[in-house]
């Protein structure tokens, strides 16, 4: 969908920027998260309640920098294509946190 948007409004580096960085950092993301999540049912009580802090600080680092790694390639583009990428993409990656 966003090379899509990219090729109709002419950013396509742009646009592939952006595409390549959310799949970087879903990657991370997965590679870090699954060994936490592993820890947390493997561990003993006392110390899920940290694990669990420390993941979620991870996924909130991850979150911010996909933010505002997508603000930083919104401002290259124009004006109108970068709002409607911000408004209706970069918040689909909220949801993963409810």
């Amino acid at each position: 969908m966003i090379g899509f948007i990219g090729n109709l409004f002419l950013v396509q580096e742009e646009a592939a920027s952006y595409v390549t960085g959310i799949v970087v950092m879903n990657a991370l993301l997965t590679a870090l998260l699954i060994p936490i999540s592993l820890a947390i049912k493997l561990s003993p009580e006392p110390f899920t309640t940290y694990i669990l802090q420390g993941g979620l600080i991870i996924s909130g680092i991850c979150y911010m920098y996909s933010v505002i790694h997508g603000v930083i390639i919104g401002l290259k583009m124009q004006v109108f294509l970068s709002s409607i990428c911000f408004c209706t993409f970069a918040p689909s990656k909220f949801y993963l946190f409810l």
